[in-house]
């Protein structure tokens, strides 16, 4: 069996996929919550909240991460609708969120048709992947 790993964006991907083709749904949407307060999280854009200015990388901007909660769940929803109709019977999926979004996550799994499990923490103090995570 071969496997087909799909990078781009997942909404656009996934509409191009035919039903019951996917048997894992692995994605990192924007979180909309990139700071504290309302003006945080609108009044810059996704690369000025997510790359520091010594960084080493770069991270070009994109939409959707300035999303109220409301139609952020709206979108979520249907980006994970399209993953269940894409998905087999037994299909898990996972979707990274930050504590801000996770019951706006938990809320659009389940409106999409995704029977919740549960959270797996990341504890990521450095904000990189290292050893031992996910905990």
């Amino acid at each position: 069996m071969s496997y087909t790993l799909h990078r781009g964006d997942a909404l656009t991907v996934l509409k191009s996929l035919p039903d019951e083709s996917v048997q894992a749904v692995i994605t990192d949407p924007p979180y909309n919550s990139g700071g504290r307060t309302s003006s945080d999280r609108t009044g810059r854009t996704a690369r000025a909240k997510y790359v520091t200015s010594n960084s080493a990388h770069d991270l070009a901007n994109f939409p959707g991460e300035n999303r109220d909660q409301r139609s952020y769940r709206s979108w979520l929803t249907e980006l994970l609708t399209e993953a269940y109709r894409a998905s087999t019977e037994h299909a898990v999926a996972m979707v990274f969120t930050d504590w801000r979004q996770e019951p706006t996550t938990s809320d659009a799994l389940q409106m999409a048709g995704w029977t919740w499990s549960g959270t797996i923490p990341w504890i990521k103090p450095s904000s990189r992947p290292h050893k031992g995570g996910p905990k």
